[in-house]
Protein backbone atom coordinates (compact mmCIF):
# COMPACT_ATOMS: atom_id res chain seq x y z
CA UNK A 1 0.00 0.00 0.00
CA UNK A 2 1.33 3.79 -0.75
CA UNK A 3 0.44 5.26 2.69
CA UNK A 4 3.16 3.02 4.05
CA UNK A 5 5.43 4.15 2.15
CA UNK A 6 4.82 7.58 2.98
CA UNK A 7 7.51 9.31 5.66
CA UNK A 8 5.22 11.34 7.47
CA UNK A 9 2.51 8.73 7.55
CA UNK A 10 5.01 6.09 8.82
CA UNK A 11 6.20 9.13 11.65
CA UNK A 12 2.79 10.04 13.14
CA UNK A 13 2.26 6.36 13.54
CA UNK A 14 5.65 5.81 15.33
CA UNK A 15 4.75 8.90 17.53
CA UNK A 16 1.38 7.23 18.31
CA UNK A 17 3.20 3.90 19.14
CA UNK A 18 5.65 5.65 21.35
CA UNK A 19 2.81 7.51 22.91
CA UNK A 20 0.81 4.31 23.67
CA UNK A 21 3.62 2.91 25.36
CA UNK A 22 4.64 5.73 27.56
CA UNK A 23 1.06 6.24 28.71
CA UNK A 24 0.53 2.25 29.66
CA UNK A 25 3.97 1.25 30.64
CA UNK A 26 6.61 3.59 31.61
CA UNK A 27 4.35 6.37 33.10
CA UNK A 28 2.44 3.98 35.68
CA UNK A 29 5.98 2.59 36.67
CA UNK A 30 7.92 6.23 36.89
CA UNK A 31 5.09 8.39 37.80
CA UNK A 32 2.73 6.51 40.12
CA UNK A 33 4.61 4.90 42.76
CA UNK A 34 5.82 1.94 40.07
CA UNK A 35 3.46 -0.46 40.96
CA UNK A 36 3.66 -0.42 44.40
CA UNK A 37 0.37 0.97 45.22
CA UNK A 38 -1.69 -1.95 42.95
CA UNK A 39 0.26 -4.42 44.96
CA UNK A 40 -0.64 -2.38 48.75
CA UNK A 41 -4.65 -2.70 47.24
CA UNK A 42 -4.47 -6.45 46.85
CA UNK A 43 -2.84 -7.02 50.16
CA UNK A 44 -5.11 -4.98 51.95
CA UNK A 45 -8.53 -6.35 49.59
CA UNK A 46 -10.97 -8.64 50.93
CA UNK A 47 -11.14 -12.03 49.69
CA UNK A 48 -13.97 -12.49 47.26
CA UNK A 49 -17.22 -14.19 48.99
CA UNK A 50 -19.64 -15.91 46.87
CA UNK A 51 -23.34 -14.46 47.79
CA UNK A 52 -25.32 -17.32 46.53
CA UNK A 53 -25.02 -20.97 48.11
CA UNK A 54 -22.49 -23.61 46.09
CA UNK A 55 -24.63 -26.45 44.63
CA UNK A 56 -24.01 -29.92 46.06
CA UNK A 57 -24.05 -32.00 43.39
CA UNK A 58 -26.64 -34.65 45.64
CA UNK A 59 -28.93 -32.26 45.17
CA UNK A 60 -28.53 -32.18 41.16
CA UNK A 61 -27.90 -35.61 40.68
CA UNK A 62 -31.69 -36.65 41.47
CA UNK A 63 -33.35 -33.67 39.43
CA UNK A 64 -31.18 -35.22 35.85
CA UNK A 65 -32.87 -37.84 33.70
CA UNK A 66 -30.06 -40.21 32.70
CA UNK A 67 -32.26 -41.95 30.39
CA UNK A 68 -32.35 -38.84 28.01
CA UNK A 69 -28.92 -38.52 28.63
CA UNK A 70 -27.42 -40.13 25.02
CA UNK A 71 -24.25 -38.74 24.78
CA UNK A 72 -21.80 -40.52 27.30
CA UNK A 73 -22.38 -43.73 25.50
CA UNK A 74 -21.95 -42.71 22.00
CA UNK A 75 -17.97 -42.41 22.31
CA UNK A 76 -16.69 -45.69 20.80
CA UNK A 77 -12.97 -44.91 21.70
CA UNK A 78 -10.81 -43.40 24.82
CA UNK A 79 -9.73 -39.77 23.07
CA UNK A 80 -6.50 -39.75 25.07
CA UNK A 81 -4.85 -43.39 24.04
CA UNK A 82 -2.45 -41.71 21.32
CA UNK A 83 -2.11 -45.76 20.18
CA UNK A 84 -5.66 -45.42 19.52
CA UNK A 85 -5.53 -42.38 17.41
CA UNK A 86 -2.40 -43.44 15.56
CA UNK A 87 -3.96 -47.06 13.91
CA UNK A 88 -7.26 -45.36 13.75
CA UNK A 89 -5.45 -42.30 11.62
CA UNK A 90 -3.57 -44.77 9.89
CA UNK A 91 -6.69 -46.88 8.89
CA UNK A 92 -8.45 -43.81 7.56
CA UNK A 93 -5.14 -42.82 5.43
CA UNK A 94 -4.60 -46.12 3.96
CA UNK A 95 -8.42 -45.99 2.84
CA UNK A 96 -7.55 -42.45 1.90
CA UNK A 97 -4.94 -43.63 -0.50
CA UNK A 98 -6.81 -47.06 -1.98
CA UNK A 99 -10.18 -44.54 -2.58
CA UNK A 100 -8.22 -41.64 -4.72
CA UNK A 101 -5.32 -43.01 -6.66
CA UNK A 102 -2.96 -40.62 -8.42
CA UNK A 103 -3.22 -41.17 -12.01
CA UNK A 104 0.85 -39.90 -13.01
CA UNK A 105 0.67 -38.23 -16.14
CA UNK A 106 3.92 -37.64 -18.25
CA UNK A 107 3.60 -34.41 -19.91
CA UNK A 108 7.70 -33.77 -20.85
CA UNK A 109 10.91 -35.19 -21.24
CA UNK A 110 14.27 -33.48 -21.83
CA UNK A 111 16.95 -35.74 -22.63
CA UNK A 112 20.68 -34.11 -23.33
CA UNK A 113 24.21 -34.79 -22.58
CA UNK A 114 24.30 -34.93 -19.08
CA UNK A 115 21.08 -33.72 -18.39
CA UNK A 116 17.51 -36.15 -17.85
CA UNK A 117 14.95 -34.42 -16.56
CA UNK A 118 10.79 -35.27 -16.52
CA UNK A 119 7.72 -33.45 -16.21
CA UNK A 120 5.25 -36.09 -14.25
CA UNK A 121 1.99 -34.20 -12.93
CA UNK A 122 3.58 -30.67 -13.39
CA UNK A 123 6.18 -31.96 -10.87
CA UNK A 124 9.81 -31.48 -12.51
CA UNK A 125 11.86 -34.68 -11.07
CA UNK A 126 15.94 -35.90 -12.16
CA UNK A 127 17.08 -39.20 -12.45
CA UNK A 128 17.28 -40.86 -9.32
CA UNK A 129 14.94 -38.35 -7.65
CA UNK A 130 12.19 -39.58 -5.77
CA UNK A 131 8.77 -38.89 -7.05
CA UNK A 132 6.01 -39.49 -3.81
CA UNK A 133 6.77 -42.73 -2.67
CA UNK A 134 8.44 -43.33 -6.14
CA UNK A 135 12.14 -43.11 -7.29
CA UNK A 136 12.99 -42.51 -10.75
CA UNK A 137 14.98 -45.17 -12.25
CA UNK A 138 14.90 -44.26 -15.91
CA UNK A 139 14.38 -41.38 -18.18
CA UNK A 140 14.32 -41.74 -22.00
CA UNK A 141 12.74 -40.05 -24.80
CA UNK A 142 9.19 -40.75 -24.42
CA UNK A 143 9.77 -43.34 -21.48
CA UNK A 144 9.85 -42.91 -17.29
CA UNK A 145 10.74 -45.75 -15.29
CA UNK A 146 9.55 -45.15 -11.63
CA UNK A 147 10.37 -47.59 -9.10
CA UNK A 148 7.89 -47.52 -6.05
CA UNK A 149 6.43 -49.81 -3.47
CA UNK A 150 4.18 -51.81 -5.60
CA UNK A 151 7.11 -52.53 -8.55
CA UNK A 152 7.95 -51.07 -11.31
CA UNK A 153 5.83 -47.98 -12.98
CA UNK A 154 6.03 -47.38 -16.66
CA UNK A 155 5.01 -43.96 -17.67
CA UNK A 156 4.72 -43.26 -21.40
CA UNK A 157 2.88 -40.33 -23.33
CA UNK A 158 -0.83 -40.68 -24.02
Amino acid sequence: MKIFKNPVFVGILAVIALAVVFNNIIKPIFFKGGGKQAVKNVRNSKPAVAKEKAVKPEAVQGKIDYDNVGWAESFVRDPFKLEALAEELARVEEAEKKRTRRIDTLTAVIVEPGVRLAVINNKIVGLGESYFEFKVLRISSGMVLLEGPEGNKKLTFN
